[in-house]
C-alpha cells in the first residue's frame, strides 16, 4: 500500500517541477548575465561555445536543416548522437538526470517551507525552528539552483559536442567493419579532412 503513494507523490512532484521549476531553470542557464551571477560562467561559455560550433557545421555541411532556433538544433545534435557511437551521450544522460532530480528536490522543499509556514500561523512551531527554516531554505534553493544548472549547461554541452562529432566522424560502413570508411570534410578551423 505504501509503494502506490509513494509513487503518486513523486508523479505529483515531477509535475510540480515541470510546472514552477524546469522552466526557470533553462531560462537562467540560458542568460549570460545570471550565469555569470552565480559562479557559473565557465559552463555558459562552455555550452555557447558548442552550440555555436554545431550551428556553424551544420550550416557548412547542408545534409540537415538548420533551425532557427535552439531547441530545434539540440533536438537534432540529440538524434545525431543517438544514431552514432559516441560513448559521451550516457554522460548527458547522467547529467540530465540530476538536473531533474535537482529540480524535484528544490519542490520538495518549497511544499517544506511552505509547510512550516502555515504550522508558524497556526502556532505551532517555535521561533528557532521559524529562523532556521527561513535562513536554511533559501540557501538550500540557492545551492539546488547552481547545481541543477551547472548538470542542465553540461547535459546540453555534451549533447552538441556529440552532434559535432557525429556530424564530422568517418562514415563507417558495415561491410567494412575493420576500415576507415569515406572521409568527410570537415570545417576549416577543425583542420581539413579526417581519415
Amino acid at each position: 500500500m505504501l509503494l502506490p503513494l509513494v509513487i503518486f507523490l513523486a508523479m505529483v512532484c515531477d509535475a510540480l517541477t515541470a510546472l514552477l521549476v524546469r522552466h526557470f531553470i533553462r531560462g537562467v542557464s540560458k542568460n549570460k548575465k545570471w550565469c555569470t551571477r552565480l559562479g557559473l560562467r565557465r559552463e555558459y561559455e562552455h555550452l555557447d561555445r558548442w552550440a555555436t560550433l554545431f550551428r556553424k557545421s551544420l550550416e557548412a555541411k547542408k545534409t540537415y536543416p538548420v533551425d532557427a532556433d535552439y531547441e530545434g538544433q539540440r533536438g537534432l545534435a540529440v538524434g545525431l548522437a543517438l544514431r552514432s557511437s559516441v560513448k559521451e551521450f550516457d554522460y548527458a544522460l547522467e547529467y540530465y538526470a540530476a538536473y531533474a532530480m535537482a529540480g524535484n528536490f528544490m519542490v520538495v522543499v518549497i511544499a517544506l517551507f511552505i509547510l512550516t509556514v502555515f504550522d508558524l500561523i497556526s502556532g505551532v512551531v517555535g521561533a528557532a525552528r521559524f529562523w532556521s527554516v527561513f535562513v536554511g531554505s533559501p540557501l538550500i534553493l540557492g545551492l539546488l539552483l547552481i547545481y541543477a544548472i551547472q548538470k542542465y549547461c553540461y547535459a546540453h554541452e555534451v549533447e552538441f559536442r556529440a552532434g559535432f562529432i557525429t556530424l564530422w566522424a568517418p562514415v563507417q560502413s558495415k561491410e567494412s567493419e575493420g576500415g576507415q570508411g569515406e572521409p568527410r570534410e570537415r570545417p576549416k578551423e577543425h583542420g581539413g579532412i579526417v581519415q
